[in-house]
């Protein structure tokens, strides 16, 4: 943990384990959950560190948590959903899927909590609607499109009104009916990330297509901008007016939302895999680089 006006930091946790995912903090229990790639998540003290309590999953886990009510919803590359008490950790219930054997591509989508059903992603190409309370599966769909490469739905999803939109690596990105899974449009782009919605605009990046800002409600695309060179791409945030990301060859990318022009870059020498961690309300951004430094820039508009 670090002080966002100085960078001092204020304390540091041995987890035992590889740290690859986000954290996510819990503001009604003051707790921030993490996962390590050992495959535990686990629950800290955000004001001295303290792990609060631990829970030992199948596999690892490579994105944050999602919090809805008093339980926790999180996934791991063993293609495993769980859902645990926010307040202790006690397991409820898990979900598997067959892992592809065929070699998947790193990373995995995390769950998301839309309206009243919880939705996730799998590396066997499915996404799936499932019941938060039971864990029942309410419709499964596959966006593999006929490959059987590299299927994997590594994106979290978005609602725009009664569209979900989501993708798979092979597949692109898809605009599915929320309550059955049946797809509306479909838009193929090799690789495509998750996406960021604002209003009925949809924002994602592929590494070898660019950015691209699309309607929702149809999949047309309103503008693309290529990232020749940027490696894998982050998730867009939205950040006033803008759109920032990271590449993992380059560095940060500030884009005009509505247009798609390139009004600053930051590239310090050795690239940046972690995503911008973004305070709108402060107009800054904090930022891990492959080189181990921690940066903090203001954004202005």
């Amino acid at each position: 943990a670090y002080d966002t006006n100085s960078g001092q930091r204020l304390w540091q946790t041995d987890v035992g384990a590889q740290v690859e995912s986000q954290a996510r903090y819990d503001s009604v229990r003051q707790t921030v959950y993490v996962g390590a790639n050992d495959g535990q998540l686990l629950a800290v003290n955000p004001a001295n560190g303290a792990i609060r309590w631990r829970y030992k999953s199948e596999g690892g886990i490579l994105n944050a948590p999602e919090i809805a009510g008093d339980r926790l919803f999180f996934s791991t590359n063993r293609g495993r959903l769980y859902a645990v008490a926010a307040k202790n950790g006690q397991w409820i219930w898990d979900y598997e899927r067959e892992r592809p054997e065929e070699f998947a591509i790193h990373g995995d989508a995390s769950p998301r909590m839309l309206g009243t059903n919880l939705y996730a992603g799998f590396s066997d190409g499915f996404l799936t609607s499932i019941a938060p309370a039971t864990g029942d599966v309410q419709w499964a769909r596959s966006l593999a499109s006929g490959s059987n490469q590299y299927v994997d739905v590594d994106t979290t999803p978005v609602l725009v009104k009664d569209t979900l939109v989501a993708g798979s690596h092979s597949g692109g990105v898809y605009g599915l009916n929320a309550t059955d899974g049946l797809v509306k449009w479909r838009l193929p782009v090799e690789g495509a990330g998750s996406p960021l919605q604002r209003g009925s605009h949809i924002y994602f990046v592929a590494p070898r297509e660019g950015l691209h800002a699309i309607d929702a409600s149809t999949g047309r695309v309103i503008y693309r901008r290529g990232l020749s060179g940027a490696g894998a791409v982050t998730t867009p945030q939205a950040i006033g007016p803008y759109l920032v990301f990271s590449g993992s060859r380059t560095g940060i990318y500030v884009v005009d939302r509505a247009t798609g022009q390139l009004r600053q870059t930051f590239f310090p020498g050795r690239g940046m895999c972690a995503a911008p961690t973004v305070d709108e309300a402060s107009g800054r951004l904090y930022v891990l680089s492959n080189g181990g430094t921690l940066y903090a820039m203001s954004v202005s508009w």
